[in-house]
């Protein structure tokens, strides 16, 4: 048992050491905030509002201020023993952690939910191409305002919408939009690629000075990974806390932390923000709907462009171009 003690003993002070090293080499965060927040950009009349009359750089400011209050109100204990995905009664569940302790890690996740579906709803009710082809550069010019107002969470729920299966097998209504928006629409695709485990996406984050939002899916995922990939207890000392793993854990924590502390500088317009959050909420109520609406936006897509046969194909493009 002294053993034990003794080597437990070792590895903390180990641990301790490293941590207060590691604190000397944190990047130092400046915040980049104006003196005053802009005016906001308000459309003609905000008691009959419609999704093309609100400027796309103010729809960012209003998404940011949404996602921003609920982000700064994530809790660490939120994000311990993967609660957020632990439904209230699961055996599974450590110590009570689960969704109801982890209220707001699941309203990010039911608001990025909610978000991805209203926008690809907002192409696929469109019947015409120029009119969808519209809509998506409407959507690539607010996911570029997000990321310029470092709300990389936002600008991934717009992604998923852009890229989701009935919204890009559009092929016609792509081939619609303009080149500078497809050049922008691609250069935010490449910073939130998946590959190389969002290699790309953290060098962003972690570049950039506050305010931002992360990308919350990135955490969840690192805290997954922690938490099923290490054992509590070490498994060659049976008794000894894993503190290797509460150190990794920690370190994930106070990472999403330091992005909480500073705030948008930017102006609340309750009238829009009402109105995106009921638009959302009619759409998909606390996120529950969404595989009902996956299957129903495959047949709305599929009837804006059936599948064609490739003789079909390259009739259709010869007419286009005047050749018959």
């Amino acid at each position: 048992m002294a053993d034990y003690m003794s080597n437990a003993a070792e590895q903390l002070v180990r641990l301790i050491d490293k941590r207060r090293a590691s604190q000397g080499g944190l990047r130092r965060m400046i915040p980049n905030l104006p003196h005053a927040a802009p005016p906001p950009m308000l459309p003609r009349s905000l008691s009959r509002l419609r999704l093309m009359d609100i400027n796309p750089q103010e729809l960012a400011r209003q998404f940011t201020l949404i996602d921003s209050n609920l982000f700064n109100k994530v809790r660490p204990i939120e994000c311990l023993k993967t609660a957020w995905s632990r439904k209230p009664g699961d055996p599974k569940a450590f110590n009570g952690l689960n969704t109801d302790i982890a209220v707001n890690v699941k309203a990010m996740s039911t608001l990025s939910t909610q978000t991805t579906l209203w926008v690809t709803a907002n192409i696929l009710l469109e019947h015409e191409i120029k009119r969808r082809a519209a809509v998506i550069k409407y959507f690539i010019a607010f996911a570029e305002h997000c990321r310029n107002l470092n709300n990389f969470n936002t600008l991934m729920s717009v992604l998923g919408a852009l890229t989701s299966v009935p919204v890009e097998r559009l092929t016609r209504t792509w081939q619609a939009v303009h080149q500078k928006s497809m050049v922008v629409y691609n250069q935010l695709r490449q910073i939130m690629r998946t590959d190389r485990n969002f290699a790309e996406y953290r060098d962003s984050l972690h570049s950039c000075n506050p305010p931002a939002i992360p990308f919350v899916g990135v955490y969840l995922q690192d805290l997954t990974f922690i938490e099923d990939g290490n054992d509590d207890i070490i498994s060659a000392s049976p008794g000894l806390i894993n503190f290797a793993k509460r150190q990794r854990t920690a370190g994930t924590i106070r990472d999403l932390q330091q992005f909480q502390n500073v705030p948008y500088n930017l102006t609340p317009v309750a009238e829009i923000q009402d109105w995106l959050l009921k638009r959302l909420e009619e759409l998909c109520p606390n996120g529950q709907s969404s595989d009902r609406l996956v299957e129903e936006f495959w047949k709305m897509s599929t009837t804006l462009e059936p599948k064609e046969k490739d003789s079909e194909r390259v009739l259709r493009l010869l007419k286009e171009s005047g050749f018959l």
